[in-house]
């Protein structure tokens, strides 16, 4: 640690700790809990909370920001009509809403990156020439039988497919 601080004094180090980043996020939750709107934890980093109908988006980012606030955090919001869709969106820059039937294009250049877990899953993919959501569009939908039912979804909201792939 010391040799590490000496050959680069001005980085950051950060020491993997599961049980502190887990007291950390339930302390968020904690926080996200006090929003007039049920919470739902999508895992460390990830909280979904449903904007009831005919409410601003941007209402919520702001509340979102104001209850994390106080732990001097600066969260990103997104908006979409699939949780999927809201989390492309909260990696924009800023907060970002997609707004309903325009899906399709804001998904478009889109890294699959950001949804895809499987390296496999990725490599083969990129072997057909596919590393956006836009790209994954243009395919025929034959092309894309031999992959999982995650590649599926994604294939139809890219395709602004969202009632079937509402996950």
């Amino acid at each position: 640690m010391r040799e590490a601080v000496r050959a680069a004094p001005r980085a950051a180090v950060a020491i993997d700790d599961p049980v502190r980043a887990a007291r950390d996020w339930r302390r968020v939750l904690d926080r996200l809990a006090r929003l007039p709107a049920r919470v739902e934890d999508g895992g460390p980093g990830m909280a979904f909370v449903r904007v009831p109908p005919g409410d601003s988006a941007a209402r919520w980012f702001a509340a979102v920001h104001e209850v994390l606030e106080p732990l001097g955090l600066r969260a990103r919001c997104g908006a979409g009509a699939t949780r999927l869709v809201a989390f492309v969106a909260s990696h924009r820059s800023g907060d970002a809403v997609c707004r309903p039937g325009a899906e399709a294009h804001f998904l478009a250049d889109a890294p699959l990156e950001l949804v895809c877990v499987d390296p496999d899953v990725m490599l083969r993919l990129r072997l057909i020439g596919v590393r956006t959501f836009g790209e994954l569009s243009a395919l025929p939908l034959h092309q894309l039988r031999r992959f999982d039912d995650d590649v599926l979804s994604w294939y139809e909201l890219a395709r602004g497919e969202v009632a079937a792939s509402s996950r």
